[in-house]
């Protein structure tokens, strides 16, 4: 048999096995109800008794009886589930008196006279819906349920007591709840509302939402994050949870007053301090019109500023109050040229660096608040900065996925390193170091050095976007907070680390990245459109160690320029002094060879196959030394066909930016007159060679033919007195 009440989409039905009821649930807003009965020739059929109401506008997500049956429960695509009691026979039978009564009273006094019909009398007794299911009552959760079941039932012979009536729940944030009642038969008989009551709550220590920022303590002993509306204080070394505390939606935290209060950024513009011993709210101010995006601490832990996006830097201390309690009082305010993302006091109280939304930074003096620097490159905002210890260095990280190292002597961009594959969204230094931790939202946390620009390890393990990030005093620990809801404790350990290693790992994993990539028909970066095909073969293992040896030949011949230099300014202040020259030390590595001998003895190394990628993986500043150094390469008429060769490479590489450079745009000038004038000399000198060849192949094959005719003429003497002594008639006629 087949039931075709329903309307739209049924997403549950629960079946009732003692009294054959049928309960079916989908998208609209009402359920179904049937029963399955038999008639009077004893053929079983399904009867609807119509829709009956139920609370939400959600879908149905689950439908089930209770153990006694007497109850349904109904739990909807969103935060409510609603308990609801069938009614007995009597129970359905009054019900359905009540309302035919109320039915005749409406029509009396409208004055219409109802129409008596054949079935009237038939239909006037039948139940509805409505009339065997009562509404019950409502359970809200403060998040959405993923699962709910329902336990126990009515006492023995009793069907209308909720007494050891439980719904279980399982809520998207990771909790798990038992609400009972324990509504007396009196009540439930008086009809009174009655409501769930939470019996007790399951859960883990962690958070419930994204991890927004994680902080250490000064003794690195304790941990503090904010996630959602609460703040949390762990134990470090063992990761246990010690405090929870409720503070509104929170975006940043930061300790204070060393490790006695931390103090929390919200998104409605507040600043709540804490007191992370009890953890109980001690003040809440009105810190920023907008969301406090960033909470940096002064040296002395008594002052802090804070960073908001109602374009204003505001200045805190500490201070008590009358009655006692710590307060936090506004000292001083400046206005900004844009929203603040991120503010960063240095480690000796001299500067104060904020990051604005327009992709700039300002540098502050902390002691007049006057304007110290404007550093500017960025392409999108700036979501985060770090100054170094000694305060010679500062770190920034963007959106536009790079890093940023300034020097704060003058201003100056150091070095830009495209860092992460997606937004950087916090850096810091290592005390007393040039050393510094980047996270981004490609799910890494990167380890760099600051004088060498170098990537020294990579660090993977969550599995979404990371939000904060904070290292330990003494550079041993890091923990970061990401979107996946985890908190991570990084420790450096005992094995030693070769950057060279690190970054030929990097190499090969993005190698197997573009290899499967390939194999899957996607190319990475094909924008389609352009009629040009692209060239032929791929980076391979063998292109990126050829490309390795060629920069590192271009840093060791630049070394030997410098090195020269200074040996000859030295040989100029000996002249001077008329002290004798100091000797000229040849570098072994060169190998007795000059500097352009070398280079192409180092593109000769490289196999011709491999030679077009390697010169095409090269960086552009790596590029542009290798053009200059092959311009003068070409001056000495140095293997002009590989020179010309490697030089189109680069150029068709790199040819916007290098007539964009001041250095590289006179050099590609001289470039293409050279290569014109050695490919035409070498042309010249390659016809002249063809036309030699061709004069000597004729020369070849006259004197073989002169040869030929000669040896011919002796073949023919040779034959003849043959032929003389053969013939016996010849004999006799010369003997006579």
């Amino acid at each position: 048999m087949t039931c075709s009440n329903c309307f739209l989409q049924v997403w549950s039905v629960a079946w009732h096995s003692r009294d054959g009821w049928l309960v079916s649930g989908g998208a609209d807003s009402d359920l179904q109800l049937s029963r399955l009965e038999q008639d009077q020739e004893g053929a079983w059929s399904l009867k609807g008794y119509g829709p009956f109401s139920r609370a939400g506008t959600d879908r149905v997500a689950r439908l089930q009886w209770c153990a006694q049956g007497h109850r349904l429960m109904c739990q909807t695509n969103d935060k409510n589930v609603q308990l609801m009691r069938l009614r007995s026979d009597v129970e359905a039978t009054h019900k359905a008196e009540r309302r035919r009564k109320r039915e005749k009273s409406k029509k009396n006094d409208s004055g219409s006279t109802p129409i008596q019909t054949e079935n009237s009398g038939e239909s006037s007794l039948s139940t509805k819906a409505s009339d065997w299911i009562d509404s019950g009552m409502l359970l809200t959760c403060h998040t959405k349920i993923r699962h709910a079941d329902v336990i126990g039932g009515g006492m023995e012979g009793d069907d209308s007591s909720l007494n050891g009536i439980k719904i279980a729940v399982s809520t998207a944030d990771g909790r798990l709840e038992v609400h009972s009642s324990n509504t007396s038969n009196a009540d439930a008989e008086d009809g009174k509302d009655t409501s769930m009551t939470r019996q007790f709550v399951v859960e883990a220590a962690g958070h419930r939402s994204d991890v927004r920022a994680v902080c250490l303590s000064k003794d690195d002993q304790r941990i503090l994050s904010v996630a959602g509306t609460e703040a949390k204080f762990w134990t470090s070394f063992s990761g246990q949870l010690t405090r929870t505390v409720e503070v509104g939606p929170a975006i940043c935290a930061r300790w204070a007053h060393g490790d006695r209060y931390a103090l929390v950024g919200c998104k409605t513009g507040e600043a709540v301090l804490l007191d992370s011993f009890n953890g109980e709210i001690i003040n809440r101010v009105e810190a920023h019109q907008g969301p406090v995006w960033s909470i940096a601490e002064h040296p002395s832990l008594l002052q802090f500023a804070t960073a908001g996006a109602d374009k204003k830097l505001s200045f805190w201390s500490l201070g008590t109050a009358e009655d006692g309690n710590i307060v936090m009082q506004r000292s001083t305010e400046i206005a900004i040229a844009d929203s603040a993302l991120a503010v960063d006091i240095s480690a000796q109280g001299k500067y104060v660096s904020v990051a604005l939304l327009d992709n700039t930074l300002r540098v502050f003096f902390m002691d007049s608040f006057k304007l110290f620097l404007s550093l500017y490159g960025h392409r999108l905002p700036v979501l985060c900065c770090h100054t170094s210890s000694d305060e010679r260095l500062m770190v920034s990280g963007s959106a536009d996925k790079n890093v940023r190292i300034w020097g704060l002597d003058f201003g100056d961009c150091h070095k830009s390193l495209f860092a992460h594959d997606d937004s950087v969204m916090a850096v810091q230094f290592v005390k007393k170091t040039h050393l510094f931790f980047s996270a981004g939202k490609d799910k890494t946390i990167k380890y760099w050095d600051g004088d060498t620009f170098e990537c020294i390890m990579v660090l993977n393990g969550h599995l979404s976007e990371i939000w904060g990030l904070s290292v330990s005093g003494d550079g041993e620990t890091v923990v970061t907070g990401s979107h996946d809801r985890t908190i991570r404790t990084w420790k450096r350990s005992d094995e030693p680390v070769f950057p060279e290693e690190e970054r030929q790992n990097r190499l090969e994993a993005e190698m197997e990245k573009d290899t499967v990539a390939e194999l899957a028909g996607v190319k990475r970066g094909f924008t389609g459109g352009n009629e040009e095909s692209d060239r032929a073969g791929r980076v391979t293992r063998d292109t990126v160690e050829a490309a390795s040896r060629l920069s590192e030949a271009l840093e060791l011949l630049d070394h030997e320029t410098k090195r020269r230099q200074e040996w000859l300014a030295d040989c100029a202040a000996a002249k001077e002094r008329k002290n004798p020259e100091p000797e000229w030390i040849e570098n072994p590595i060169l190998l007795g060879l000059d500097q352009q001998a070398y280079l192409i003895r180092c593109l000769k190394s490289i196999r011709a196959s491999c030679l077009e990628q390697a010169v095409l993986v090269l960086p552009f500043e790596t590029a542009a030394g290798l053009l200059l150094r092959l311009c003068s390469c070409l001056q000495s008429n140095h293997d002009v066909e590989l020179c010309v060769k490697s030089c189109l490479l680069i150029v068709s590489a790199h040819d916007a930016r290098l007539a964009l450079d001041k250095k590289t745009a006179g050099a590609l000038e001289a470039v293409r007159k050279l290569m014109r004038s050695r490919v035409a000399s070498l042309r010249n000198k390659i016809g002249s060679n063809v036309a030699g060849l061709r004069v000597c192949l004729q020369y070849t094959k006259d004197s073989q033919l002169s040869v030929g005719e000669a040896n011919e003429a002796n073949d023919l003497q040779d034959s003849s007195a043959l032929k003389d002594v053969m013939d016996p008639f010849a004999l006799s006629k010369r003997g006579k």
